[in-house]
């Protein structure tokens, strides 16, 4: 290219210079990323309409790229106009910078594009940062034909050739198996400790990596919650849940013939006993609320177990006694103790059964048999 047509080029970026700030201030101002930048596929290419340029949106079918094309000369030059932001820190890499540029030299260009035999092209290309937008745009039929393809991008040096690194993304999940933290933690697997093993492993492994190797990962999951309430949010729905009252329905309806069964004979004392004390044993849920203290096993306290056994067996014991017809109280050692061994029998089943079966899936999530969670990374 001649002296004259260089001048006449360098002056035509000069006259929109303005412009071309402008418009790449307003692209960092307002960032989008891969394949949502809708205002800036509408804003880049609005200058080279203005300057004469065919514009073509949607370009190929993809809302977010566009073509522009000045001149009609046999050397076909492409300039790519990259403008998708990076996710949580908007221009990092300086898009707003190459959209401006490209845009700014296909101007210069088309001013001497009939002198110079050039067809000037403008290719909107969307989703850089890790979209593959030019890789969908070379498959649906972009670039056929020209002869040159180039663009700058922005850098802490001037370098006349760039020495970019091909890229290949991998998507890694490890599944592992929830357990509540404080309770059951040897129950779990821990699907985060698989990410922490293969960081340090790829950190030991970078110092035999070539020097033209990058290896960076991102962790985007690692659980939801650090300690899971075993017994989450069940004190404000006592009261309201259909097995409390009917626990309490049939502690009254029973307690009459409960009684009569104590007048059978031992073996009818712990029937009795056991009937009652699984009754008032659907009540160990909301106490665990009052025992907040739980083993590791049972997730229940020992203080509980205890006053759950003296619970179950003596206070149905005392209240048969009380409703019964005669009055008459029953002899309290061996008739008592058997109460109370039957009360203790049902606690002792109900701690890990039906103390959860009350729950909700998500109120008991952390125990052993808990849902599965993920850990994704990128």
């Amino acid at each position: 290219m001649s002296g004259a047509l260089k001048a006449a080029a360098r002056a035509a970026v000069d006259r929109h210079a303005e412009e071309l700030i402008a418009l790449s201030e307003r692209l960092h101002a307002d960032p989008e990323t891969a394949w949502e930048e809708h205002r800036a596929a509408a804003s880049v290419p609005g200058l080279l309409d203005r300057a004469g340029f065919d514009v073509t949106a949607a370009y190929l079918g993809l809302d977010t790229a566009f073509h522009a094309r000045f001149g009609s000369g046999p050397v076909r030059i492409a300039l790519c106009a990259e403008y998708d932001a990076l996710p949580g820190l908007g221009h990092a890499c300086g898009h707003n910078l190459i959209a401006a540029s490209s845009v700014g030299a296909a101007l210069g260009l088309a001013a001497v594009a009939d002198g110079a035999g050039l067809t000037v092209e403008v290719y909107g290309t969307p989703a850089e940062e890790g979209g593959g937008g030019k890789i969908e745009m070379l498959d649906r039929g972009a670039f056929t034909g020209v002869d040159l393809a180039m663009m700058v991008h922005p850098a802490p040096v001037d370098v006349a050739e760039a020495r970019p690194f091909a890229v290949s993304h991998s998507r890694i999940s490890c599944t592992g198996r929830s357990a509540h933290a404080a309770a059951y933690p040897e129950t779990g697997i821990n699907a985060a400790d698989a990410f922490t093993v293969a960081q340090v492993a790829i950190g030991l492994l970078r110092q035999q990596l070539p020097a033209s190797a990058r290896v960076h990962g991102v962790v985007t999951h690692a659980g939801d919650a650090l300690l899971v309430p075993v017994f989450g949010r069940l004190s404000d729905r006592v009261g309201r849940e259909p097995v409390f009252v009917a626990a309490t329905t049939a502690l009254l309806v029973l307690s009459t013939p409960a009684f009569l069964l104590t007048r059978t004979g031992l073996a009818g004392t712990w029937i009795a006993g056991l009937l009652l004390g699984a009754i008032l044993g659907t009540y160990a849920v909301w106490a665990a609320e009052i025992f907040p203290t739980r083993t590791r096993q049972s997730g229940l306290s020992v203080a509980y177990n205890i006053t759950a056994a003296l619970f179950a067996g003596t206070v149905p014991y005392l209240m048969t006694v009380l409703v019964s017809a005669t009055g008459s109280p029953l002899v309290p050692g061996p008739y008592l103790m058997v109460f109370a061994t039957g009360g203790l029998a049902a606690a002792l089943t109900l701690k890990e059964t039906a103390g959860r079966a009350l729950l909700r899936p998500e109120d008991v999530d952390g125990v052993p048999a808990g849902p599965r969670r993920r850990a994704g990374a990128a």
